[in-house]
């Protein structure tokens, strides 16, 4: 039998319910805004906030994504965990995987803000005698990237199924912090201040069955009084960090490394470095499982290639360049001839964008390079900008390195108008 509400009741519930919802319009999007305040006004961005409200529950921690943004070539999105009381202490490393129907995209995640360590982050937090400043645990924010096999950045105009896990692990090996830290180690090496052999280490990797991937290995005093302090506590199961907390995949790693760093895999490299973190140290005990979609987003597309020649007749060619709400990737390539290895590190021409456009903000370039056995070099000229609102024209301006140091040339500028 239904009961019929008094008149004041029914108001003062939609009174709440009101400000509810006046309350949800005017939080939206505040955890992403407060990480990147230059989005504020940037409605290209803030339009495309979704509100997600996934929790999870676990044996060792509660955990909830609460808003994500998809640009059409980054995801970000926020997630707090909360620590069971008296639960034990885990390692959690998160994956990512982005489908567009049957189509599963190479992606790359990795914490914005947050205190991470490596491939993931403990929960509880560590308390490390020199501290960790890396944010909280219950305001977490992670960022992946869409990626060609090469590895370079994509957008895609389709929309996008986002599922996100988080692989629980648990250990019975203690923490235990060395008197070093990172800096400590990079400082003492003889060879931090210069060039590692990195040709005799890639001609040893061309020699290798199988696929392999390089790893930091310092030298000196210090150093080598770190290893063999790893080593000894590694034997009685115990992870020697580093003061500030940091290292553990050092740690992990350094048993199936070569003196030289090299580690040999099979496979995936992120799935056979995962398998390492289980084999001796650590157990999967949860996962916990996020899934949700993002609608197609707009991008701003070159609608053709664009071909110049700098100076001694070095042709370029710009193949891509797409922009976001939020950003703008531009791919410059080329081709040097008779390049004797491709160790080549002495490039005459970099690359910088700038824009009449307000919006631009600040940038970083990649280099990607193939060498051919006709002593042929190619590079790629990668850059990778922020803005606070999709731009629809760039200037790509060259930079020349001369004796003197590096020499803008805006006289050589190339302008790139994007549809």
């Amino acid at each position: 039998m239904k009961k019929k509400l008094p008149a004041g009741a029914a108001i003062v519930i939609a009174v709440m319910l009101l400000m509810t919802a006046v309350a949800a319009a005017v939080t939206n999007g505040f955890g992403l805004i407060k990480h990147f305040p230059d989005q504020a006004e940037n409605t290209a961005f803030t339009d495309r906030i979704m509100t997600i409200g996934q929790t999870w529950e676990g044996k060792y921690f509660d955990a909830e994504i609460s808003e994500a943004v998809f640009d059409g070539a980054k995801l970000r999105f926020t997630m707090s965990v909360t620590p069971k009381e008296g639960a034990e202490r885990v390692y959690v490393i998160p994956s990512i995987k982005a489908t567009s129907g049957s189509k599963i995209w190479q992606t790359n995640l990795w914490v914005v803000d947050g205190p991470d360590d490596g491939r993931g982050f403990w929960v509880p937090e560590i308390e490390p005698p020199c501290g960790q400043e890396n944010g909280s645990l219950d305001d977490m924010i992670f960022e992946a990237d869409l990626q060609y096999s090469d590895n370079k950045p994509i957008t895609i105009d389709q929309d996008v199924q986002w599922t996100v896990t988080f692989n629980v692990l648990h250990t019975d090996w203690n923490i235990a912090y060395s008197e070093y830290s990172l800096d400590d180690i990079i400082e003492s090496d003889p060879d931090s201040q210069n060039a590692p052999n990195i040709e005799s280490l890639m001609f040893k990797l061309t020699n290798l069955q199988g696929p392999a991937t390089i790893n930091s290995r310092y030298h000196g005093a210090l150093a080598e009084n770190l290893y063999k302090l790893r080593e000894e506590a590694y034997a009685r199961h115990e992870l020697l960090l580093y003061n500030d907390g940091y290292g553990l995949e050092e740690i992990i790693l350094y048993p199936f490394e070569d003196e030289d760093g090299i580690l040999c895999f099979e496979g995936d490299l992120d799935e056979y470095i995962f398998n390492l973190y289980k084999r001796d140290v650590f157990t999967q005990e949860e996962e916990a499982v996020f899934s949700f979609e993002a609608e197609r987003a707009e991008i701003l597309k070159l609608p053709a290639p664009v071909s110049f020649t700098l100076p001694e007749e070095q042709k370029y060619t710009v193949p891509r360049a797409e922009a976001t709400a939020d950003g703008i990737n531009v791919l410059v390539t080329t081709k040097y001839l008779n390049v004797p290895n491709e160790f080549y590190d002495d490039l005459e021409w970099e690359f910088v964008l700038k824009s009449d456009e307000p919006g631009l903000l600040e940038g970083n370039v990649n280099y990607d390079m193939t060498h051919t056995d006709a002593k042929e070099l190619y590079v790629n000229h990668i850059l990778q900008y922020v803005a606070n609102r999709p731009l629809h024209t760039v200037t790509l301006v060259p930079v020349q390195h001369t004796a003197d140091g590096p020499v803008t040339r805006d006289d050589l500028a190339v302008i790139l108008n994007l549809e």
